[in-house]
């Protein structure tokens, strides 16, 4: 527990958190091992930091996306993502960093992979 809330602090510092993120459906901290198996259920946008041990999947993720395979689905993504495999239904701002990147939406930012793919990028 000591750690989330350490990572909390962090995040708040660094400027990827702000108070009015803690509402009702924005959650600062997701940790997934296979999906539906995580913190919170998969309609949370997280915004701060989000680990996948296997496979997690939420609406969106502002601040740091990491783990094996990462999903988005329906709200922007932005923010760095990192891991094996990332897949974003929507749209995505920052920088994609995984073997596999897939954003199925607008991309404004970086896509760094062995395959890389977007309906547009800038």
């Amino acid at each position: 527990m000591r750690f989330a809330y350490g990572l909390v602090l962090c995040l708040l510092t660094l400027g990827l958190l702000s108070p009015s993120s803690l509402q009702a459906q924005e959650k600062p901290v997701q940790l997934s091992l296979l999906a539906p198996i995580q913190i919170f259920p998969e309609e949370a946008a997280i915004k701060g930091f989000r680990l996948n041990l296997l496979y997690g999947r939420n609406v969106s993720v502002k601040g740091i996306d990491l783990g094996l395979i990462n999903h988005t689905t329906t709200g922007v993504t932005k923010g760095w993502q990192l891991g094996l495999v990332g897949v974003v239904d929507a749209d995505f701002e920052g920088f994609q960093e995984n073997y596999v990147n897939i954003t199925k939406g607008h991309f404004k930012g970086f896509q760094w992979g062995f395959y890389n793919q977007a309906r547009d990028m800038h």
